[in-house]
């Protein structure tokens, strides 16, 4: 049907996904299943623990974008993971290993929405409540609410605290869900402030685009917390590599 001459595995045959392996065995007239994969290192969790709840800018880079390549693949196959957070991404083993992370857990993965956008009161809120996205919410699995998961998780680690988080809300799901959208409307507003007070390198040009943008603002020294819309956060030097590996290193 799919145009490929492929052999089908017999039953109790064993067949390997990638690096994974998995099929079934009969001890004592009882079948069980089973499935093989690799052994990782420690979830991100334990750094987090062990630095502040924050990492270095480089490696968040670093994270975001092998977890959008996982989305990528994910994406792809029709599927959403629907549950990014530290603790369900995993540092590989052995010299370097550490250098990639992976991402593990699919039990909130499933098919997105292609179609009509319909909420479903069964499925509403589901995920990690602090770190779910809006459309998860209402109980609709996406492809952009993968990508809010993981912006949520990105300005945890350059060192902000989320909204609803700060503000002890998490005992009400609902309320939840109204801060994520508030911070949502206005999150143009917060990336405009955020790229004028960190990401314009040069002191001198970043005063004179100011200027010319008719706003008097007192730029942040660095290290100095600041706030953008409700978030705060601490600025970080622009001039800081953005290379850096992802090991065990960049966490001491």
């Amino acid at each position: 049907m799919c145009g490929q001459n492929r052999k089908l595995p017999s039953r109790g045959e064993r067949i390997s996904i990638g690096q994974t392996s998995n099929g079934s065995v009969e001890v004592n007239g009882e079948k069980h299943r089973f499935l093989v994969m690799p052994r990782y290192g420690s979830d991100l969790t334990k750094f987090l623990e062990q630095n502040g709840k924050r990492l270095p800018e480089g490696t968040v880079y670093r994270l975001a974008i092998q977890m959008l390549d996982v989305y990528q693949y994910m994406h792809s196959n029709g599927y959403v993971h629907a549950d990014l957070k530290a603790a369900n991404i995993l540092l590989g083993l052995g010299k370097g290993g550490a250098a990639q992370a992976y991402l593990v857990d699919f039990g909130l993965a499933s098919h997105f929405v292609t179609g009509d956008f319909k909420p479903d009161p069964k499925k509403m809120h589901n995920g990690t409540l602090e770190y779910t996205s809006r459309d998860a919410h209402l109980g609709v699995p996406t492809r952009r609410a993968d990508l809010e998961i993981l912006g949520y998780h990105l300005i945890e680690w350059l060192g902000a605290e989320l909204p609803w988080v700060t503000q002890k809300l998490l005992a009400v799901p609902l309320k939840v869900q109204k801060a994520k959208e508030e911070f949502m409307d206005n999150i143009g507003e917060i990336l405009n402030d955020y790229v004028f007070r960190i990401f314009l390198i040069d002191s001198y040009e970043k005063r004179r685009h100011l200027s010319m943008c008719g706003q008097n603002r007192k730029l942040p020294s660095r290290g100095e917390r600041i706030s953008i819309g409700q978030t705060s956060i601490r600025s970080v030097p622009p001039w800081r590599p953005l290379t850096a590996s992802f090991s065990r290193k960049n966490f001491k």
